[in-house]
C-alpha cells in the first residue's frame, strides 16, 4: 500500500484557513473579516529538480516555508458605521493612534524576523485618554519598544499603529513594530470590476528582505471603493531565503 502526494498549483492555497483559525481565540478577530480572495503568499519548497531521478521515488526532500498575508475585507466591517479612516492623504495614519491602532489583516511567517522592535511591556499598555473611541477619537501613547529583538515564526494580526506597521497577538495586544516607515496611499478602486487589487508578497534573497503590498477597503457608510494601499518590508535572517528552497509567488492565494 502506498500513497502519492499532491500540491496546489497556486502557491499557499492551503495556508490561509489554518492561519486564520489560529487568531480566532480569544474571539477578538472574526473569521468573516478576512478577504481570503485577496491573500498573497510566497512559498519555498524543497523537491528534486525537474527531470532528475528521485531516490526511491521521493520527490519532496524537505518542509516548505511560507510567508502569507491576508487582508481584512474592510477596516470598518459595519456598513452602517462611520468609517474609521477615509481615503485621504494621512487619513489612515491619523486614525491609528489607539491602543490597537487600526488592524488590517494577518501575517503568517515561517521565518523569524531579526532586528525587531519588540514591546518592553509584559502587561497590557496604559489606558487611552478619557473619552477615547477605538479608531476614531482620542490618542494612546506610542508603545515603548526595545530594538534588536526577534519576532518568532507564527501568525499575527497586522495593524497600522501611529503610522507604523505593528504586529499584534490574537488578543490584539501589541507585540512590536515590523516596519517603522511603511508607504500608505489612499487608493479608490472600481467595484465590483476590476475589483480590489490582490496582495503581493515578494522575497529578495540578496538583501534578505520580504516585501508586502496589500489593499484594504475603508469600509463603513458612504465610502464604496475607498481604501488604502499599504506597502512595507521586513528583514529575515541572512541567507534564510536562499536556504529555504525555490520560491514561488502568488497573489490571491486564498479562495
Amino acid at each position: 500500500v502506498g500513497f502519492r502526494c499532491a500540491a496546489y498549483v497556486t502557491p499557499g492555497l492551503d495556508r490561509p484557513e489554518p492561519a486564520i483559525s489560529r487568531l480566532l481565540r480569544p474571539k477578538k478577530v472574526r473569521s468573516e473579516r478576512f478577504a481570503r480572495d485577496l491573500a498573497g503568499a510566497a512559498v519555498a519548497t524543497r523537491s528534486v529538480a525537474p527531470g532528475a531521478r528521485p531516490d526511491a521515488h521521493v520527490f519532496v526532500t524537505g518542509g516548505s516555508t511560507t510567508i502569507l498575508v491576508v487582508p481584512f475585507r474592510a477596516l470598518e466591517p459595519d456598513p452602517k458605521e462611520r468609517p474609521i479612516a477615509r481615503a485621504a492623504p494621512g487619513g489612515l495614519a491619523a486614525a491609528s493612534t489607539g491602543p490597537e491602532g487600526v488592524p488590517f489583516g494577518l501575517l503568517h511567517t515561517d521565518l523569524p524576523v531579526p532586528g525587531f522592535a519588540r514591546s518592553v511591556l509584559d502587561t497590557p499598555p496604559p489606558a487611552p485618554e478619557p473619552g477615547f473611541r477605538k479608531g476614531r477619537t482620542g490618542r494612546s501613547p506610542l508603545p515603548e519598544t526595545r530594538s534588536g529583538g526577534s519576532l518568532a515564526p507564527g501568525t499575527y494580526v497586522l495593524s497600522v499603529l501611529h503610522g507604523r506597521i505593528a504586529v499584534l497577538g490574537a488578543d490584539l495586544r501589541f507585540v512590536g513594530f515590523l516596519d517603522q516607515k511603511p508607504r500608505i496611499d489612499d487608493l479608490r478602486v472600481l467595484l465590483p470590476s476590476p475589483g480590489a487589487p490582490k496582495t503581493e508578497v515578494t522575497v529578495d534573497p540578496e538583501s534578505d528582505t520580504v516585501g508586502v503590498r496589500t489593499w484594504v477597503a475603508s469600509g463603513g457608510k458612504g465610502v464604496a471603493g475607498d481604501g488604502f494601499s499599504i506597502a512595507f518590508r521586513f528583514p529575515v535572517p541572512p541567507h534564510a531565503l536562499g536556504k529555504a528552497g525555490a520560491w514561488r509567488l502568488s497573489a490571491g492565494a486564498g479562495r
